[in-house]
């Protein structure tokens, strides 16, 4: 046999056993990732600390408001006129955050949205902000009175607010808890 074909059958055995274990590191390259991913991500079931204490406060439950909304007054916060039609909007289809209260939403860039919350009762406007840069709104509902802002990023604080109401009958939003998020908002590509 020629030396060229003997060299020919060569590389090509080369190439050959160079992809099958080429093939083979990747697949285990991947394997191993991912379960080093598993190792050091939060499991689904751990809960908040926020979460938590929160549950353990009996006054975060409210009864819905079932009666026509107050028009909005705006000598509360006259700032807030800037987004007089998403407010004026948001409260006339009624209560929709811990039972008498209105929480209006707006996007104001990327990573960014502003709010308001109106006492459905009173019309008065208890909490106000235009823009909250690299947060989204979290959780809220009629039925209870926190509303969670979510970070953007993973390492930003989860911040946690409350309805309370002052001594002299007016209500005001509260920051009552926050905690560093360990879960990015955008997963991290793969």
């Amino acid at each position: 046999m020629p030396t060229y074909k003997k060299l020919l059958i060569f590389l090509i055995l080369f190439i050959v056993v160079g992809v099958v274990v080429y093939k083979f590191e990747k697949g285990n390259t991947t394997t191993n990732t991912a379960s080093k991913q598993e190792e050091i991500s939060p499991k689904n079931d751990v809960k908040s600390l926020c979460n938590e204490q929160l549950e353990n406060q009996p006054d975060i439950a409210v009864e819905k408001f079932e009666g026509t909304p107050k028009p909005v007054d705006f000598t509360t916060l006259p700032e807030a006129k800037t987004f007089y039609t998403m407010i004026t909007k948001a409260i006339s289809s009624g209560s929709n955050f811990a039972g008498h209260f209105t929480l209006a939403s707006w996007g104001c860039g990327t990573d960014c949205f502003g709010y308001a919350v109106i006492d459905t009762k009173t019309g008065k406007i208890i909490a106000y902000s235009p823009a909250n840069e690299s947060y989204h709104l979290g959780d809220f509902s009629l039925s209870n009175g926190i509303l969670i802002l979510e970070p953007v990023y993973a390492g930003q604080e989860r911040k946690y607010y409350k309805v309370v109401e002052a001594q002299d009958g007016k209500s005001k939003l509260e920051l009552t808890c926050t905690e560093i998020s360990s879960k990015d908002m955008y997963g991290l590509p793969e």
